[in-house]
């Protein structure tokens, strides 16, 4: 591909042939403008968390050397301590540009949809 063309891709956003496509997890987030909600279970105690992820501080853009740290356009490192058991969740999850799951590690718990999210 030819150095013009490959520097359209970057700029629009598009992924070259060669990049793997990642597929958004759907029902993980709910977004609340200038925030995402997301939904959080510890696997110590069974606890749902509702966490706030703020878009401007709290959510990174992949960008320059980061680019390549992972397939989302954007992330975040959070701990989440609930209120039941304090064992810290250590979540890293990454969002495509329309801010949903496309890729999720999550210590101690796991991301459940807003559906299964019983509030306590």
């Amino acid at each position: 591909m030819s150095f013009l063309a490959n520097l359209w891709q970057k700029i629009a956003g598009r992924k070259s042939a060669g990049e793997s496509q990642a597929t958004a997890q759907p029902g993980l987030t709910t977004d609340a403008g200038q925030a995402l909600w997301i939904y959080v279970e510890c696997e110590n105690c069974g606890e749902h968390i509702k966490v706030m992820l703020r878009k401007t501080s709290e959510i990174q853009r992949r960008d320059g050397v980061e680019r390549e740290g992972g397939p989302g356009e954007f992330y975040v490192r959070k701990t989440i301590i609930g209120s039941k058991c304090y064992k810290p969740i250590e979540a890293e999850i990454e969002f495509d540009r329309r801010y949903r799951v496309i890729q999720s590690r999550v210590k101690n718990g796991k991301l459940i949809p807003k559906a299964e999210y019983k509030e306590q």
